[in-house]
């Protein structure tokens, strides 16, 4: 197998197939179970109506007038803790919901006005507490079941809400669809269950463009990035970065195992190149490349690993960094050679290098090689250093011209008398190699 087949055959350029056992995508679990909940307190709402009901039945030889001032009292009483009820169930917390049990237990629905109300319009108690969709379903008689109004469908009265909408999603797409149209942002549903395949896809696509276009996992709680998703696909919930960094480490680890795999399977030779470099953020890293030529003589290469060092940078702490990338890979006995720079710690790493792989592998063809690059770049700023009064006098223009707000706006109006575009001198830096060239000739040009 060749560098093109492995890369064509990688998870990683169809990433959908790393979230199919994922939990992260199971959106509609915990709104299930909070329905669920829903529904048992409105239960023991109801056995206490019925409760209520038998005593206030046994009340019938009162006299009219107390008879209506008791209901006015449980009235307002009974509004005053519906609302209490329904504010509870907003809420997420179960122990706000606990905390109210012994107070569902002394609402009234039966007797009182809102009991005749409710009479009229079944299961509006549950429809003001729960789902919109229940606005569509009445209890029976025995208060055992619900039933659809517009199909006379049966269900139980612990059915869930998801239960409910794939119902509406089957059998009263009109219906489900003009409710849909009617939600807020705030109210947006998110997919569920049954849209699991498509939020995989989402994600995989995310998970793919914050990789290839090496974005920062904070990317997905920018608010105008939020705003963006929101607009194109409201029902999709971005994950958050947490969940992004846990999936993208995920998806390295099942990489580099394949990548373990292939490279011990083949028998082409390889050659490392290395380099050693300090980031802004003060820490050190150290990469190692690999690279070879597949059977159809195309040059392939990929970066094993980006180590972080945390130690002086002595040629053996580097070797014993590259040899972990060498064994875990299977590379001892097709690794030809290592480029790196012409530093000293490099020298002594590549014969540490190749006294492991001698004893170890009876490799005795591995050779450290100088970067050619490196070398020719010492060699020409050798030769600079005969004519470095001309290049220091452009140095001293160009800086000028940049650091001096009045010389900037008068080469600005020389550029603009002779009607052509205005162009900013550059300055050189030592470890940009082409910088000094590109100094010099943007100074000609002007």
């Amino acid at each position: 197998m060749d560098g093109d087949d492995f890369l064509q055959k990688s998870n990683f350029l169809s990433l959908d197939d790393d979230f199919q056992e994922s939990s992260f995508f199971a959106l509609d679990d915990d709104f299930q179970e909070s329905s669920d909940k829903q529904s048992s307190l409105l239960n023991d709402v109801q056995k206490s109506g019925d409760n209520q009901s038998i005593d206030d039945q046994s009340s019938d030889n009162q006299s009219i007038d107390d008879q209506s001032s008791d209901n006015q009292s449980s009235d307002n009483q009974s509004n005053d803790q519906s609302s209490d009820v329904q504010s509870c169930l907003s809420n997420d917390s179960p122990l706000a919901i606990e905390g109210l049990s012994s107070e569902i237990s002394t609402i009234d629905l039966s007797q009182t006005k809102a009991g005749a109300k409710n009479q009229e319009e079944p299961n509006s108690k549950r429809r003001k507490i729960g789902h919109p969709l229940w606005n569509y379903f009445e209890q029976s008689s025995d208060r055992k079941y619900v039933y659809c109004n517009l199909c006379r469908n049966r269900y139980g009265k612990k059915t869930g809400i998801s239960t409910i909408k794939r119902h509406f999603e089957s059998h009263h797409k009109g219906e489900y669809k003009q409710y849909q149209s009617t939600l807020t942002f705030e109210r947006i549903e998110h997919y569920g269950v049954r849209d699991e395949r498509k939020v995989k896809r989402l994600n995989g696509i995310l998970l793919r463009w914050i990789i290839c276009d090496q974005q920062a996992f904070s990317v997905v709680d920018n608010k105008d990035f939020c705003a963006l998703i929101s607009a194109l696909d409201p029902r999709f919930k971005l994950p958050t970065r947490q969940t992004i960094s846990n999936h993208v480490t995920r998806i390295y680890e099942q990489e580099q195992i394949q990548l373990c795999s292939f490279f011990r399977r083949f028998d082409h030779k390889v050659a490392i190149t290395t380099d050693a470099w300090t980031a802004c953020t003060n820490q050190a890293y150290l990469s190692v490349t690999l690279h070879w030529i597949d059977d159809n003589w195309c040059l392939q290469r990929i970066l094993l690993d980006l180590i972080p060092l945390h130690e002086r940078h002595t040629g053996i702490f580097l070797a014993e960094n590259i040899w972990q990338q060498i064994e875990y890979f299977g590379l001892g006995t097709k690794i030809l050679s290592i480029t790196a720079d012409n530093a000293a710690n490099m020298d002594v790493c590549g014969r540490h290098l190749a006294s492991m792989l001698e004893s170890h592998y009876n490799n005795t063809t591995f050779r450290r090689i100088r970067c050619a690059a490196h070398v020719l770049n010492l060699a020409v700023t050798q030769g600079i250093s005969v004519f470095s009064e001309s290049v220091k006098k452009a140095r001293v223009f160009a800086s000028h011209i940049r650091q001096s707000q009045p010389c900037f706006e008068e080469l600005k109006k020389v550029f603009a008398m002779k009607g052509k575009p205005f162009l900013v001198p550059n300055l050189d830096v030592e470890t940009r190699w082409n910088s000094m060239y590109l100094m010099l000739n943007k100074l000609y040009q002007i």
